[in-house]
């Protein structure tokens, strides 16, 4: 996969001057679940709305840590499309404490199971897009 990868993710997410982004986009970049974990720890989303993820190589671990970010509260949008969100990634986001201010989440083709799905729609309801 090309693009920044965990390094770039880790770089980024070690920057201590940007810190007043409302959307970012890191797709298709080859970040795995280390560069999502390095993300959910960096204050500097704290007043991000949007952020896409789609087509990365997260699995379960990462998505578990941007569920649990406490630097995410205002995300209104998130997509994690094309990772290895899984049945523990899905059940991470829907349990999560973090996440109350979404309005749209895009889990499409991330390896969900009908529980996953299931799990997600009664979370979410319409705000979800598993298919």
């Amino acid at each position: 996969m090309p693009g920044a990868g965990d390094a770039g993710a880790i770089a980024l997410a070690g920057s201590g001057t940007i810190n007043r982004l409302r959307e970012l986009s890191l797709a298709d970049n080859g970040i795995g679940d280390a560069g999502f974990k390095a993300l959910a720890k960096w204050p500097g989303l704290v007043r991000l709305k949007k952020l896409t993820l789609r087509r990365n190589a997260s699995g379960p671990e990462g998505i578990q840590a941007l569920a649990a970010s406490p630097h995410l509260t205002r995300l209104e949008e998130l997509d994690v499309s094309d990772n290895d969100v899984g049945l523990a990634g899905a059940r991470a986001l829907a349990d999560s404490l973090v996440l109350t201010s979404l309005k749209t989440l895009r889990v499409l083709e991330a390896n969900l199971s009908g529980k996953a799905e299931q799990l997600l729609r009664e979370h979410f309801g319409q705000a979800v897009q598993v298919k």
